[in-house]
């Protein structure tokens, strides 16, 4: 699940106070269904994401969520069953608007434990959707290092240094992994060689916006602007957007390890 769509499940849990007041926030998680019994109700969050369309922005999903209520009395899970499907906003959203929640699909039972709500919803994925053919450096300094994983053009790289420093693609899950060093110019298998930009300015091969900020995303080799980024990830600025052309990034890599409030 994006980071975006559990921070707006939960506000959306927090703010309802027929759902807050039956299992409270803390115990309302993200994870798989648990078989134990419990006297005390909690909830997890699971979801299934099917990729819908593309825009400018990145790829749009649709999001089944499931929510999965768990309590050793079947009739009080229920109850709570009952209360999600009946405050299941149309317009329950993240601070910037693009995560959409639509409707319930289903409301079913798995077990005299557990209840199960099937509902759905969309997010706005916005990782920019990279044309790999049309990325290149405008100007600038390369790096060049040998491939420890497979690598298209325009990913954002780090160097693993538990791997002789290969190069690998970046991801803000962690800071090891979000220390990003530059952005592929070439496809690579692992164990070839790959340049990659490091400095100047970097045709990305997608629409960017002039003045925005982009940063390592949470999907691997992806670059996404830096609001796409939720709590617990780690900051790692790759460019500002170009206000001369919309599909290049000025390059200022800056590693902060500076984790998202």
């Amino acid at each position: 699940m994006t980071a975006r769509l559990t921070t707006a499940l939960h506000n959306w849990w927090e703010d309802t106070s027929a759902l807050v007041g039956a299992v409270p926030l803390a115990k309302v998680v993200t994870g798989t269904l648990q078989d134990e019994d419990t006297t005390e109700p909690y909830v997890t969050f699971e979801t299934e994401d099917e990729p819908i369309a593309l825009t400018n922005g990145g790829t749009v999903f649709r999001s089944e969520v499931q929510v999965n209520i768990h309590h050793k009395d079947w009739q009080v899970g229920h109850d709570i069953a009952l209360a999600v499907r009946d405050n299941w906003h149309k317009t329950t959203r993240d601070d910037d608007g693009t995560v959409a929640i639509t409707r319930v699909v289903a409301t079913g039972t798995s077990s005299p434990r557990h209840v199960r709500c099937r509902l759905c919803g969309a997010g706005l994925m916005a990782d920019l959707v990279i044309t790999a053919a049309d990325v290149n450096q405008v100007s600038g300094n390369e790096g060049r290092g040998i491939a420890g994983a497979t690598i298209t053009a325009g990913q954002s790289l780090y160097e693993d240094s538990t791997d002789s420093n290969k190069l690998k693609l970046a991801d803000a899950d962690a800071s090891a992994t979000a220390a990003c060093v530059g952005v592929a110019l070439h496809a690579a298998s692992s164990g070839q060689p790959i340049a990659y930009a490091k400095t100047g300015e970097v045709d990305i091969g997608a629409t960017v916006a002039a003045g925005a900020i982009y940063v390592v995303s949470t999907t691997a080799g992806g670059v996404a602007p830096d609001s796409d980024l939720g709590t617990g990830d780690y900051v790692t600025i790759i460019g500002i957007g170009d206000s001369t052309t919309s599909t290049s990034i000025k390059l200022a890599i800056n590693n902060s390890q500076i984790i998202h409030a």
